[in-house]
């Protein structure tokens, strides 16, 4: 497994600044579709890296239409994950976590996922077209969602799409994935 990730991330090593630039870009055009289509009451998204698709303009104003924006923080490779109520757009809200990922500050108010009609954006190094994930290795994404209902769907770059990936006993299957270019499994 992880020389799979390692290739993964050497894939997105050599993308292009422009083509991740114009990915991200027709990314978040089809997941504000998405989103506009289905109405969710919550969205748990990520504060994307910087070899991440740039989702943070397709959140843009929907904090004022009604729709609330959780997003993860850990302590640490092994704590519990949770989610926190945050506006992306007011830096107050926001630190470093301890694996130099933009989180949520302390004290802001927890959210619990209690809809199946919640939508969750899932980051990871790779998917497979049966709704496989590999993340980076931690497990977060997997212990939470393992627990969690709501809609999860992954959010990446085509070249992270594969046609199969292998999978452990714990690792938790999305229900769709995102790219520029596709978009696979079950509708929101």
């Amino acid at each position: 497994m992880n020389a799979l990730r390692a290739e993964l991330r050497r894939a997105l090593g050599e993308m292009m600044p422009s083509d991740r630039s114009s990915e991200s870009g027709d990314i978040c055009r089809k997941l504000r579709n998405e989103i506009d289509a289905a109405l969710p009451s919550v969205i748990a998204a990520f504060y994307p890296l910087p070899f991440e698709v740039q989702i943070l303009p397709a959140l843009d104003g929907l904090m004022g239409s009604g729709i609330q924006l959780a997003f993860p923080r850990v302590e640490d490779r092994t704590s519990e994950m949770v989610f926190h109520l945050a506006d992306p757009s007011l830096s107050s809200h926001w630190d470093t976590g301890p694996m130099g990922l933009r989180q949520p500050a302390p004290g802001l108010p927890v959210w619990i996922p209690q809809s199946s009609h919640d939508l969750f954006l899932v980051p990871g190094l790779g998917f497979g077209l049966q709704g496989e994930r590999i993340g980076r290795g931690a497990g977060h994404y997997d212990r939470y969602l393992s627990m969690k209902p709501g809609f999860r769907l992954g959010i990446g770059f085509d070249r992270q799409l594969l046609d199969s990936l292998p999978q452990r006993s714990w690792d938790q299957r999305l229900d769709g994935v995102l790219t520029g270019f596709r978009r696979v499994g079950r509708p929101f």
